[in-house]
């Protein structure tokens, strides 16, 4: 897949397109579906497949207090769009020049005349143009004039839940990281580096990770079944592993900085520094504080004999 930073540097084909057009935050699988419609049409008929998509996110430039939080970063993002088989992603710098485009030129300048589009293919919700004047309606109009087609894709459910970013941000802010993981189609993760941390996991004999990230959506403090895997060493296995996301208040003050800390099953190496990815499997129990330590190391003890059967259960699935 060849990505393009934005529709002015898109290159000169003379190979119709066939385009879709959204944030795709999350990717998640109503996200997949209408990615895989696109690239099937392209290959039946003989053009190239585009995702055209923004970054920032337009909500965090119009009303910044009302952004959502990225469910992936932007590299995440494009990366799980190539595994669908796209030929192009324009991710398009979302600024006040762009916004303010009406939509009739939308369609005319970057879809007709830069993108020679053939067909294009969009979401229930679909919207474009300055202010969002633009929508499914008027974008079919435009194709009767301009000799391209468009359809769109009714609501996409998945274990009887529409599949939306918006859900998959509250199941994640609400801890329920499976409920995520049905509409996402994977895991929810995070990705940060390995940082030092007070040494109070390994002194309860459960060394920890200490994880610093750059992730705006956090799940709920709780323990989580997750696992662990590097992403700058030769071998990218996958470890079992169990993290804990809170204020650990059995050890710290109450205004004590939030960690993510990850104790990772079997394993016994020298990792700071390291860039981790965490995938969250399932939640154990909220966080919570303790009586005393002992009491503490016999709930992590227990939290990670649940984190065992979770993954155990998974495997057989």
């Amino acid at each position: 897949m060849q990505v393009v930073g934005g529709y002015q540097l898109f290159p000169n084909i003379n190979q119709g397109t066939v385009v879709t057009i959204g944030n795709f935050d999350g990717v998640h699988l109503g996200h997949q579906a209408l990615i895989k419609k696109t690239v099937a049409h392209a290959q039946a008929h003989g053009f190239l497949s585009v995702v055209y998509t923004f970054d920032p996110h337009p909500v965090r430039l119009l009303r910044p207090s009302l952004a959502p939080e990225p469910i992936t970063s932007l590299a995440q993002k494009l990366k799980l769009i190539e595994s669908l088989g796209v030929d192009y992603c324009i991710v398009e710098p979302f600024n006040y020049a762009f916004a303010n485009q009406n939509a009739d030129d939308f369609v005319k300048q970057v879809l007709v005349q830069t993108l020679g589009v053939k067909h294009v293919i969009v979401g229930h919700d679909f919207n474009y143009g300055q202010k969002g004047t633009g929508n499914f309606e008027t974008l079919q109009k435009q194709a009767i004039i301009y000799g391209f087609s468009a359809e769109h894709i009714e609501v996409q459910a998945f274990s009887h839940m529409v599949a939306s970013s918006t859900k998959i941000r509250s199941f994640i802010r609400a801890g329920q990281v499976d409920g995520a993981a049905l509409l996402l189609g994977r895991y929810y993760s995070l990705e940060g580096l390995v940082v030092h941390g007070e040494g109070r996991g390994h002194a309860l004999g459960f060394a920890t990770a200490n994880i610093e990230t750059d992730s705006e959506l956090i799940p709920k403090f709780s323990v989580y079944a997750t696992t662990t895997q590097f992403l700058d060493l030769p071998n990218t296995k996958t470890h079992r592993s169990i993290t804990n996301i809170g204020v650990k208040p059995t050890l710290s003050r109450v205004d004590f900085k939030p960690t993510i800390e990850t104790h990772i099953f079997n394993f016994n190496q020298d990792i700071y520094g390291a860039r981790v990815r965490v995938f969250f499997i399932d939640r154990i129990r909220e966080e919570k504080r303790f009586s005393s330590l002992e009491d503490l190391k016999i709930q992590i003890a227990h939290d990670i004999d649940q984190a065992h059967r979770i993954h155990q259960k998974q495997c057989t699935q």
